[in-house]
């Protein structure tokens, strides 16, 4: 039960202004997988069954401006009520499943406490998500300094994440420097890929339908937007 969960993941309290640091957040990510009974080196296949089986409610989100920035909404507060994450399952697989492990990291990681800024709890939910999908040692032993676009295609196809969330992975295990980063950046950028990459991932659905959420545009806020994609380069 996710209610005990938030609890059972050991974070410390947090009232900073800064994220936490990289591997105490894949010691969150770690514990997470353990709680849902995933291996620690086993591609997870899908992610929202596994929120599920945390008796977490996912829904899809309403119809809404599509060119809004929104992926998902998560409900990371204690209350007499289930957790509620909504997804917007109209976005391609790959960034579906990230958008739910983001949202998964702010309900487990930010239920008991969570940072002042919003810009470190969206990056502490980003990092969560990629170590929960992209765990450190089966990437070492796939990433290298030199792997090109290619090769980060076929590693999307096994892990279902994007291709420019696995250059981000291997920027924060120090894989590759800033300098190859932005490199592969240029590169994805220069085929057009920023927004339809290479490689279709299927999309995941809630096992329930989307119930009618009345008042819905009225909780609707920007600390929950998913940031990956937009996050600034740190050191």
């Amino acid at each position: 039960d996710v209610a005990n969960s938030t609890g059972s993941l050991d974070t410390a309290h947090n009232d900073d202004i800064r994220a936490r640091p990289l591997r105490e957040i894949e010691a969150l990510a770690a514990a997470a997988r353990q709680l849902i009974g995933v291996q620690s080196d086993k591609v997870i296949n899908n992610v929202t069954r596994c929120i599920e089986r945390l008796n977490i409610l996912v829904t899809g989100l309403p119809d809404m401006d599509p060119n809004a920035r929104i992926d998902g909404i998560s409900s990371p507060r204690r209350t007499d009520d289930p957790f509620v994450m909504t997804l917007d399952l109209d976005k391609p697989g790959d960034r579906l499943r990230f958008s739910a492990a983001h949202e998964l990291g702010h309900v487990l990681v930010h239920t008991e406490s969570r940072p002042l800024s919003r810009e470190a709890r969206e990056a502490e939910a980003d990092t969560f998500a990629s170590a929960f999908l992209l765990p450190r040692e089966p990437m070492l032993v796939e990433l290298s300094p030199t792997l090109t676009l290619a090769g980060y295609s076929r590693i999307k196809a096994r892990w279902g994440v994007s291709m420019q969330a696995i250059i981000r992975r291997s920027f924060d295990l120090s894989v590759i420097d800033k300098d190859r980063y932005r490199s592969l950046q240029i590169q994805i950028s220069s085929r057009g890929w920023r927004k339809d990459e290479p490689v279709d991932i299927p999309r995941e659905t809630p096992a329930l339908p989307t119930p009618e959420i009345g008042g819905f545009r009225r909780i609707m806020n920007q600390d929950n937007v998913v940031s990956m994609f937009d996050r600034p380069l740190n050191g």
